[in-house]
């Protein structure tokens, strides 16, 4: 162990948690680096809770040299991410819970700043910075939009790299006793239930803290995969504060307020010929913003060849979010159905551990 790390007993136990369903893809990156990390091996263990996978993703497991760490699989009825760590949750008894999804990449250095900070301020949620990469040319034009202020909004977690205190941080480390005082996640939210935790963590004094480490997000590879995120979070900002009011702030609503406002001043302007005036400037200051992000995206980037094409993606992502979010209002918040939670069998790991 390096001596940077001190003592070992003032050092968190940390369990990675790795909620997947079909990620076969891009596992074998996200536990690629969990094996590379520089803290400890026999301080950190991955839990990879599988919620019924049909993409033989154990078949990475068998690639990985994974002897150094110890890794268990945890089988999720239920196959939501609130279940999956709640069910991690009650599986451990690690100090510390470090979330992260099947496909993210973190820096050798993440669980070693997350648990140095853990240990030095008790009672803050610890992440790295967020960075979005794109594998191929589709990917590469979605890691832009999704890197783009522009094209997601303003959040914190996306867009500040300085340590310090922050607002919110994702793929972060949580104490087990932190999560446990409030119940776990909320099993009702199928989407925004990072949103919700940290609200209701905020309820309990809880704050939030980012360290000199990277976490880098693997963009959807297709279109479709990018467009059914959009249409997801747009339903689900609609659905989670009829469960839980908070959490959510004005740039999660703003794709709403823009279809719903072009809708509006279509329809008005077939007899009011001052809100057509009035829906060509929106139209203008829209198109306006959109080729500026794309050029900064762009460059950004190093891909010049994206500047024409980025403002059609800008507009199809809002669009489909903005009419995610309205049509969720005429309809009732999704619940697991009855029979909906498929029977798993537990299977032998081939490294590392087993299934309980």
């Amino acid at each position: 162990m390096s001596d940077d790390f001190g003592s070992k007993r003032s050092l968190p136990r940390v369990a990675v948690v790795i909620p997947i369903i079909n990620e076969a893809s891009t596992l074998g990156d996200t536990l690629g680096a969990l094996l590379e990390q520089d803290y400890p091996a026999e301080l950190y263990e991955i839990l990879v809770v599988d919620g019924g996978s049909s993409d033989g993703w154990r078949g990475v497991l068998a690639s990985l040299n994974a002897e150094r760490v110890h890794i268990r699989v945890l089988l999720n009825p239920k196959r939501s991410t609130p279940a999956a760590l709640n069910l991690a949750l009650a599986s451990t008894d690690a100090d510390a819970i470090l979330w992260i999804s099947g496909h993210c990449v973190l820096s050798p250095n993440y669980i070693s700043a997350a648990a140095r900070a853990f240990a030095e301020w008790p009672g803050q949620v610890v992440g790295g910075r967020l960075l979005v990469r794109g594998e191929g040319v589709r990917g590469r034009l979605n890691a832009m939009v999704l890197s783009s202020r522009f094209g997601t909004g303003m959040a914190p977690l996306r867009f500040e790299a300085r340590p310090g205190a922050t607002q919110s941080v994702t793929f972060a480390l949580y104490g087990r006793r932190q999560l446990q005082k409030i119940g776990g996640l909320d099993e009702r939210f199928r989407r925004n239930q990072d949103n919700d935790l940290w609200h209701r963590l905020r309820q309990t004094g809880a704050s939030f803290r980012r360290v000199d480490a990277v976490a880098t997000y693997l963009a959807p590879t297709t279109f479709a995969g990018l467009w059914r995120r959009a249409w997801g979070n747009g339903s689900w900002n609609i659905w989670s504060q009829r469960l839980r009011r908070g959490g959510l702030n004005w740039w999660h609503f703003a794709p709403m307020t823009m279809v719903g406002s072009g809708v509006l001043l279509t329809v008005v302007s077939l007899w009011i010929r001052p809100a057509r005036l009035v829906f060509l400037a929106l139209v203008a200051a829209y198109a306006a913003l959109a080729i500026a992000s794309a050029w900064s995206a762009a460059r950004s980037a190093r891909a010049w060849w994206a500047r024409p094409i980025l403002p059609f993606l800008f507009l199809i992502h809002h669009a489909i979010y903005g009419m995610g979010s309205w049509l969720a209002l005429l309809r009732p918040v999704p619940t697991v159905r009855r029979g909906a939670e498929r029977h798993l069998e537990p299977q032998s790991l081939a490294k590392g551990g087993a299934a309980p």
